[in-house]
């Protein structure tokens, strides 16, 4: 019969909110920030906004937590790794859309954002301490304990005194069990050590450095070219006189220098030498003799080595001849 004045009431729905995580998935060093910006393709009455929690592989990870952004910011946490084995958070990221109030009303699908974190690359050399000949290389074999997402390398770079002139010298990409073989000339008269300075790192899914690990050295001892000096280097005795050649060195060496010597007569009339092995500042001595009417001599052959920790002669010099005439008894 009677009409009265209407009114309108509206009801606003809002759709499904959705997030967009960037990256999906993404790998980071220990010690290294997050970044994982949230975003939405959702345009709702009062807004959206998200809210992520999260899960780490073991114990070993640490500084994940949970929050609530809005679109636009990013993830940002600090993880740690204090294992030797790569571990990973999980970020579960659900988005809402908000009422009036700019309380959380509808929630969406929630989306999983993987972070990997990498180990302290580590690395250990073999030997640590060793002690080479001049002109030898080296034989310095590389281990790691790390388990990293995309694998280990390791790097080196030498630190060498002047004199000497290590080759290569440096060197990268080197896998576990791939000894460095660099070649070390020592031109000085003593043994000089050199440093090889090994780096570990992880790699990024295209293979290139990622993570930078805690270093390692070797230390290379290289024994100089040991030298003899015979005084006098010719000499002129009678029959039945003793010789008198006094060894001296300019080498210093890591474990010290001896000398083996040895004899060749110029004829069966000369008698009394022999071999032997001496010491710097001792002298070759042997008594002489010659039974024939005419001079002859003994030529000695003395070569310079240098020796290991246990006293065993290790690198080997340049020999030297030292002749020693004998006159015969005159007639």
């Amino acid at each position: 019969k009677c009409s009265g004045t209407p009114i309108e009431d509206t009801v606003w729905i809002d759709p499904t909110p959705m997030v967009v995580a960037t990256p999906a998935k993404d790998t980071i060093c220990t010690g290294d920030a997050t970044s994982i910006l949230l975003t939405t393709v959702t345009n709702s009455t009062n807004g959206v906004e998200f809210n992520y929690t999260s899960t780490a592989s073991d114990a070993s990870i640490g500084g994940n937590g949970t929050g609530t952004l809005t679109p636009g910011q990013s993830i940002t946490e600090t993880l740690t790794n204090s294992d030797d084995t790569q571990g990973y958070v999980a970020y579960t990221i659900t988005p809402w859309t908000l009422d009036a109030s700019n309380n959380q009303k509808c929630s969406g699908t929630p989306i999983e954002d993987t972070v990997w974190v990498e180990p302290t690359a580590r690395v250990s050399v073999s030997p640590v301490n060793d002690t080479i000949c001049d002109g030898d290389n080296v034989s310095i074999t590389l281990s790691s304990p790390t388990s990293s997402t995309n694998g280990v390398r390791f790097s080196y770079t030498t630190e060498a005194p002047p004199g000497v002139v290590v080759t290569p010298g440096s060197g990268t990409g080197l896998t576990t069990g791939t000894p460095i073989t660099d070649a070390i000339a020592n031109s000085t008269d003593a043994a000089q050590l050199v440093r090889f300075i090994v780096t570990p790192y992880t790699l990024n899914a295209s293979g290139g450095q990622k993570c930078t690990g805690v270093n390692d050295t070797a230390f290379i001892w290289v024994e100089p070219r040991p030298m003899v000096v015979g005084t006098p280097a010719k000499d002129t005795i009678c029959t039945g006189d003793a010789t008198s050649i006094l060894l001296t060195t300019v080498t210093s060496s890591t474990n010290g220098v001896e000398f083996n010597y040895t004899s060749t007569a110029s004829d069966a009339s000369i008698g009394g030498n022999g071999t032997g092995t001496l010491t710097p500042g001792q002298s070759i001595t042997e008594t002489l003799t010659n039974s024939d009417d005419t001079q002859g001599y003994v030529a000695y052959t003395i070569t310079p080595w240098t020796l290991d920790a246990s006293s065993n002669q290790k690198c080997s010099g340049t020999p030297i001849e030292d002749t020693v005439w004998v006159d015969p008894t005159p007639m």
